[in-house]
C-alpha cells in the first residue's frame, strides 16, 4: 500500500514538472514578442506624451460657483494616455479650476474630460483659469527632457469669447502657459497665445531655460479663460527640433481642388485653329438717298390788293334857289 501511495504520488509531480517548463517557454516566448512590440513601437526620444485625454475617471466633469466655493482641485491616478513614472507607463493628471469673477450660479466655470477632449466652459459673466498638473501623483516623474525642445499643446477649438475677439476683452488671445519643475526644483515658465478662432492650432512652447532637461519633475498647463469663454484640447505632448510637431489630424480645412498638370504623354495635339469664316459681307453704304429735294411753295398769293372803284359819283352841286 505504501509503495502504490508512492508511485501515486510520484505520478503526479511528474506531471506537474512538465506544464511548469511547458508554461515557463511560454512566458519566455510572450516576453520576447513584447519586447520586440515594444522596441518597434517605441515613439521618438523627442516626443513624449503627456495627456490624449482618453480616459479620466474623477477629473471627468466639475463645476465650480458661488454655492460650492474656488478654487476645486480633482485628481485621477493610474490613466492610461497620461505621462506617468518611469514615461510611458499610466500615469495621474490633477485639474485646478478657479472662478476669479461672476456672480450667482449663473455664472459658473467648468472642466470636462469627455475623451478625446478636456474642455472648458464658461458662463455669461464668468472668468476663470484652469490648470492640468503631471507629477506622478506627487512623487515626481523624474523623466528625461534631453532630447526634448519644446512642449506642444494642440487647441482643438477656441470660441470668439476665449481668443478676446469680443469687447470688452482686451489683449485678444487664448493665454496658455506651460510651467516645468526640474529634480532640484528649479523651474521656469513659457507662455503663448490663441489667436485664430474656431479652428485647430498647435501652440509650440520651448522648454525654459535653466532647468535640468534630464530629470524633469512635473509639467503644469495653464489656461486663462476670458469672459463667458468656451474652448477645448486635445493633445499635450513634447517636441524637438528633430522631430517636429506632427500634423493635427482634427482641423477642418477649406476644400481644396486637385489641379491635374497633363504630362507628356497625354499632352494634347489638336492645337487652335484660327476660324476660316470671316465674314465677307462687307458693309455697303445705302444707295437709297432721299431724292425729294425741297421744293419752293408754288402757290403764291395771286391776290393783290385792288384799289377801291367805287370812288364817290356825287359831287357837289350849287344850289339852284337864287333870290
Amino acid at each position: 500500500m505504501m509503495m502504490s501511495q508512492h508511485s501515486n504520488t510520484s505520478t503526479p509531480a511528474a506531471s506537474h514538472l512538465r506544464p511548469r517548463a511547458t508554461r515557463l517557454s511560454g512566458v519566455v516566448a510572450a516576453t520576447a514578442v513584447l519586447l520586440v512590440s515594444l522596441v518597434l513601437a517605441a515613439p521618438s526620444p523627442g516626443q513624449i506624451l503627456i495627456d490624449d485625454f482618453t480616459t479620466a475617471v474623477n477629473t471627468s466633469s466639475f463645476t465650480v460657483d458661488s454655492t460650492t466655493g474656488s478654487p476645486i482641485t480633482k485628481a485621477d491616478a493610474s490613466l492610461v494616455g497620461v505621462i506617468g513614472k518611469p514615461v510611458g507607463t499610466p500615469g495621474s493628471r490633477k485639474i485646478t479650476i478657479a472662478r476669479t469673477s461672476g456672480s450667482g450660479i449663473i455664472s459658473p466655470v467648468g472642466v470636462d474630460v469627455t475623451g478625446p477632449y478636456f474642455g472648458y466652459n464658461s458662463g455669461p459673466r464668468a472668468i476663470g483659469t484652469a490648470e492640468l498638473l503631471y507629477d506622478a501623483n506627487g512623487t515626481g516623474l523624474s523623466a528625461d527632457f534631453s532630447s526634448v525642445t519644446g512642449i506642444l499643446v494642440r487647441v482643438r477649438s477656441a470660441d470668439a469669447a476665449a481668443i478676446g475677439a469680443n469687447p470688452p476683452n482686451p489683449p485678444a488671445g487664448l493665454q496658455v502657459s506651460v510651467t516645468v519643475v526640474d529634480g532640484s526644483n528649479n523651474s521656469g515658465s513659457v507662455q503663448g497665445l490663441v489667436t485664430v478662432a474656431d479652428t485647430t492650432v498647435d501652440l509650440p512652447l520651448p522648454l525654459p531655460a535653466g532647468i535640468n532637461k534630464g530629470n524633469i519633475k512635473s509639467i503644469k498647463v495653464q489656461l486663462v479663460g476670458r469672459v463667458a469663454a468656451d474652448f477645448s484640447l486635445s493633445k499635450i505632448q513634447t517636441y524637438s527640433d528633430a522631430t517636429p510637431p506632427p500634423t493635427p489630424t482634427d482641423v477642418q480645412t477649406p476644400e481644396t481642388f486637385e489641379t491635374r498638370t497633363p504630362t507628356p504623354s497625354l499632352t494634347p495635339t489638336n492645337t487652335p485653329v484660327p476660324p476660316t469664316n470671316t465674314p465677307t459681307n462687307s458693309p455697303v453704304p445705302p444707295t437709297n438717298t432721299p431724292t425729294n429735294t425741297p421744293v419752293p411753295p408754288t402757290n403764291t398769293p395771286t391776290n393783290s390788293p385792288v384799289p377801291p372803284t367805287n370812288t364817290p359819283t356825287n359831287t357837289p352841286v350849287p344850289p339852284t334857289n337864287t333870290p
